[in-house]
């Protein structure tokens, strides 16, 4: 008889953690269907063309690579969550919206670059940035040691999750 795991929960209520555990403990004998959005398609989107939606690779760990089309504007929250395999990704030039880290639980992930080009995000020792530095939105889960550039205001509430890292260091200025 099939099983069907459904886990619902307030934001950081521990559901990244038990989806991870059940995925261990079920390894290879799971399929993957997540009916989850974090808001609807505009007029003019085209899922795989111009975003990606949420959780659209999840746990797909023998993901290595991944090459983004430049009519691509958005990557949805989590979209890439729990791909293990996943090791380096290009930002396109055309990005102007990411939502919550969509690399949460990306242990192998190395370095995020970002296409010059673009005018919205940028890549600093790996790690995903606005254009202006203000804004830390992710940093690469298989890195060891991460400072945080000065004049960074916000960090994303992901910008850190799941990473392996040994040292963060922040200077503030006053």
């Amino acid at each position: 008889m099939a099983k069907l795991f459904l886990m619902m929960g307030k934001s950081a209520s521990g559901k990244d953690t038990l989806y991870h555990d059940i995925v261990e403990r079920f390894a290879g004998s799971l399929r993957t269907v997540v009916p989850y959005t974090t808001r609807p398609q505009r007029v003019g989107e085209e899922e795989g063309v111009t975003y990606l939606g949420s959780y659209l690779f999840s746990g797909c760990q023998n993901l290595t690579s991944v090459s983004l089309p430049s009519s691509l504007l958005r990557i949805s929250d989590f979209t890439f969550h729990y791909c293990t395999g996943l090791e380096s990704i290009t930002i396109p030039a055309g990005l102007t919206s990411i939502g919550g880290n969509p690399f949460v639980g990306c242990a192998n992930l190395k370095r995020i670059h970002v296409d010059p080009a673009n005018q919205y995000f940028s890549s600093v020792n790996g790690s995903l940035y606005d254009i202006n530095h203000e804004i830390l939105y992710a940093v690469p889960a298989a890195g060891e040691y991460q400072e945080i550039l000065d004049g960074t205001r916000q960090v994303n509430v992901y910008a850190f999750y799941d990473c392996n890292l040994k040292v963060v260091k922040y200077t503030l200025k006053l």
